[in-house]
């Protein structure tokens, strides 16, 4: 009996320090719990209550809190009491541009995507830390800098609408070592701050949307704002709305014992908005949704503002999801989550949620559905004829060899039982794949989606592309796709989507490097940008310069290689490779910019142990035709160079208006005729910090 007495105390005192030591930690846990290891139904279901919603946030917040610190937390975890009842006039920035300037080059025709850098046609918007700098572009001999605005947070991304540049900024207040609480707005739950260990968390980032009158350049003011709650993900412009895609967590309590969670207010969970009167919510418990197999606590809010009166919540949406990918079309947003199924080597799942635009623009849930394998990028997707086509790469999660153990947040190998190793598990799950026809090892793979009721399902597939292949490209253009893949050659392959039902591939080039980028140009050629490879001392192919490509796809039976060129040596590439807003593209004129760092083609880093300097660094600019492609001439990007004569960069923009090409960074501007590069126009745009 004393033996028990003892041992009971001795484990509630083990209970209470935990607790006590877990406590002392503001914001635990301060990361988001391991992605779900789950391959269930992933449609949606409506919270229908405030209270409904405060019960589901607390249990995802419990769980969370018991996989961090351990199962003795469930003897001190109260009930939560009604629990859920549930089963658990701009220019056109289309794509191809008919005018006499670029825009930023976007995935859709009449979506527009934000960028650092925003042209008119006439002036330059450009994001530079936290200012907006607004430059005259033509006529070169006025270029200069006419004005600019600071802000207090640094700067996102912009775009372009109604006379108005929109400036999305970006506050993230995170908790480090020096003690200082951040600011909570609208109350809610209260955030101390004691000093704790790296890394830092965000325990309360917002997104500002400020409408800036630009109508007297010089004096540019802001005309409008608003404040929201949550982290950037991506957003869009169509249709005269601004869709914002936030990831928001709740502001947890400073201490989270149980019954501080179990004391949280509705207002305590809610995000909020601020337009200048006042805290007000932003998404109501009415346009919340919850995954039938929970995903944490955080949230994903798609937030539809009118673009002409950014104050104006048009309509919202909130999913207790994490969020992925991100895909807009004209008719639909896409939200994508990543999941793993521990069932079949931990391999990858993309739990994908379709937001159909209402009459008012506000993005609604219509249905979900789940593919194997992961994304590449947002062009792993493209909606068309009412079906969401998704390229994915599928394989089994692996560290040091074995499979990834994702559940309760441990990471290790996972094993059939005590008595396989991981190997045999693996074997044993591909031969059982084998034998049900299933392809086993990486590979890539092509899905056509529909939705049928709250469903999308998988209504046609072709499976097992370049198997052991990376998938580097994706392109969906009408009824074909392209898919670039990469291990040691370059295959291009060509898919025929005529039919969505059954998928086919009709084409295939292998060629050497590979592209992580494609454009169309007219219906027949297809631009890619990507890398040169070259076959390392030690055997293996290692990534060398950048490269750049022209396919003709007349005949999709048979694509062919029309030109490559490889450009510059060594750990040379292209901002186009990071990003495709950095293509810049007319194809009434052919003309094509492409921004680069360019190093000596005779620097070998296995050979040359000194480190060299890029050689070139700004736009290359090309006639493009059915032929190839014409060297027009280069313009030289405006770098920062510090004291030590060491350049930063933090991104590059190319663009044309008219017959003049321009290279653009955060800190200048320089322009070349077409017909005379090697006559430049240089505008600096000096900065406080680089």
């Amino acid at each position: 009996m004393k033996a028990s007495l003892r041992a009971a105390t001795i484990g509630l005192v083990f209970c209470t320090l935990a607790v006590a030591i877990i406590g002392g930690c503001p914001g635990w846990p301060f990361y988001q719990p391991a992605r779900p290891t789950t391959t269930g139904d992933a449609s949606l279901q409506r919270i229908t209550s405030g209270d409904e919603l405060l019960n589901y946030f607390k249990q995802q917040v419990t769980a969370s809190t018991r996989r961090a610190t351990g199962s003795f937390f469930d003897l001190l975890v109260p009930a939560a009491g009604g629990a859920s009842n549930g089963a658990v006039e701009t220019a056109d920035t289309g794509g191809e541009q008919t005018t006499s300037f670029s825009t930023t080059n976007v995935q859709e025709t009449g979506v527009d995507e934000s960028d650092v850098f925003k042209s008119d046609g006439t002036n330059f918007y450009i994001a530079q830390n936290d200012t907006l700098r607004i430059l005259r572009a033509t006529p070169t001999s006025e270029m200069r800098e006419l004005g600019q605005l600071k802000f207090d947070d640094p700067i996102h991304s912009l775009y372009l609408f109604g006379g108005k540049v929109i400036v999305l900024l970006e506050k993230n207040n995170f908790v480090l070592m020096t003690g200082v609480a951040p600011t909570i707005r609208g109350g809610g739950a209260e955030d101390t701050s004691t000093p704790m260990m790296w890394p830092p968390y965000d325990v309360r980032a917002t997104v500002s949307v400020a409408a800036v009158d630009v109508s007297d350049p010089a004096n540019p003011a802001v005309a409008a704002r608003n404040d929201l709650d949550g982290v950037l993900v991506s957003s869009r412009l169509t249709n005269g709305h601004l869709v914002l895609v936030l990831t928001y967590e709740p502001p947890l309590p400073a201490v989270q014992t149980p019954l501080a969670i179990a004391g949280m207010a509705l207002n305590d969970v809610l995000p909020k908005m601020d337009t200048g009167q006042g805290a007000e919510v932003l998404v109501p418990p009415g346009d919340w949704y919850r995954p039938l197999s929970p995903d944490g606590y955080f949230a994903t809010m798609v937030v539809t503002l009118d673009a002409a009166d950014v104050k104006t919540v048009v309509g919202s949406t909130a999913v207790m999801a994490g969020a992925g990918t991100i895909y807009s079309s004209t008719d639909a947003l896409y939200l994508t989550d990543t999941t793993y199924d521990e069932n079949d080597s931990f391999r990858e799942s993309t739990a994908i949620h379709k937001l159909r635009y209402n009459e008012e623009g506000v993005a609604e849930y219509v249905a979900s559905g789940t593919v194997p394998g992961r994304l590449l990028n947002q062009f792993s997707l493209s909606e068309f004829e009412g079906n969401l086509r998704v390229a994915t790469h599928v394989d089994d999660v692996r560290f040091f060899g074995g499979p990834i153990l994702l559940g309760d947040g441990a990471i290790g190998v996972a094993v059939a039982d005590a008595g396989t190793s991981s190997s045999d598990a693996t074997t044993t799950t591909q031969a059982a794949q084998t034998a049900a026809g299933v392809p086993t090892g990486p590979y890539n793979a092509v899905y056509v989606v529909a939705p049928n009721a709250d469903k999308l399902n998988v209504i046609g597939r072709l499976e097992n592309i370049a198997p052991g292949e990376q998938l580097y490209a994706a392109r969906f253009l009408d009824k074909h796709a392209f898919l670039v893949t990469f291990r040691q050659i370059d295959p291009l392959f060509v898919l025929d989507l005529t039919d969505p039902n059954n998928p086919q591939s009709v084409g295939e080039l292998k060629i050497p490097g590979y592209s992580d980028y494609l454009h169309p140009y007219g219906d027949n050629l297809l631009i890619g940008v990507g890398r040169s490879t070259e076959t390392s001392p030690w055997g293996g192919v290692v990534r060398s310069g950048l490269q750049l490509s022209l396919f003709d796809v007349s005949d999709w039976t048979n694509p062919t290689l029309i030109e490559q060129l490889d450009l510059g040596g060594y750990n040379s590439e292209s901002d186009v490779s990071v990003t495709h807003k950095a293509f810049t593209f007319l194809p009434d004129q052919g003309l094509l910019a492409i921004p680069a760092v360019l190093y000596p083609t005779d620097y070998d880093p296995y050979i040359n142990s000194v480190y060299v300097g890029p050689s070139f660094d700004g736009a290359l600019v090309y006639q493009v035709s059915p032929a190839g492609f014409e060297a027009k001439g280069r313009v030289s990007s405006v770098v920062y160079t510090d004291a030590y004569g060491m350049t930063y960069v933090q991104w590059r923009r190319a663009a044309f208006i008219g017959q003049t090409a321009y290279a653009i960074t955060s800190d200048g501007v320089r322009a070349a005729p077409l017909a005379d590069m090697n006559t430049t126009t240089t505008v600096t745009l000096p900065s406080e910090t680089p």
